[in-house]
């Protein structure tokens, strides 16, 4: 049968092969493109949320978080003081376990996570040791140098 065709038929066979052909590579490329786009938006949504909490657990330490409250419970002995540690504390341990919880944690988060507790961990045993040294009626320098933990 392909005896009989003519060369504009051939061409047109031809032509008609390498636009089907053309028409299945693009739709094949549009799906693959969407799944590339729906993994991308959840790549983002997963960091933005990651950078959420991690800023977070920032302001639990920082000024006004938990080792600031720490300090200023050793240096003035205030109730409040101490129950704002202990609120910062807690806040800290609601967004790890959030933080932990999310989609594609690595092991090296999971183990700096761990280390920040860790840390935190210290500075939470340290002040049942200021209350007892500040009703002994410990000098804070004397009280400080015994409660001192390395966050570096």
């Amino acid at each position: 049968m392909s005896k009989n065709l003519t060369v504009r038929q051939k061409l047109y066979y031809l032509a008609t092969i390498i636009a089907a052909f053309l028409i299945v590579l693009q739709v094949v490329l549009f799906l693959f493109s969407k799944n590339v786009k729906m993994n991308w938006d959840k790549y983002n949504k997963t960091v933005d949320t990651k950078m959420a909490i991690l800023s977070q657990i920032n302001i639990d330490f920082g000024y006004g978080g938990a080792i600031h409250n720490f300090k200023n419970y050793l240096i003035r002995g205030k109730q409040t003081d101490l129950d704002k540690f202990s609120l910062k504390y807690n806040q800290f341990l609601e967004d790890k376990h959030r933080y932990l919880n999310l989609d594609d944690i690595t092991t090296f988060e999971r183990n700096e996570i761990n280390k920040i507790q860790a840390t935190l961990g210290l500075y939470k045993n340290n002040i049942s040791l200021v209350q007892t040294l500040k009703e002994q009626n410990k000098s804070i320098k004397e009280i400080d140098s015994l409660v001192k933990v390395d966050d570096s």
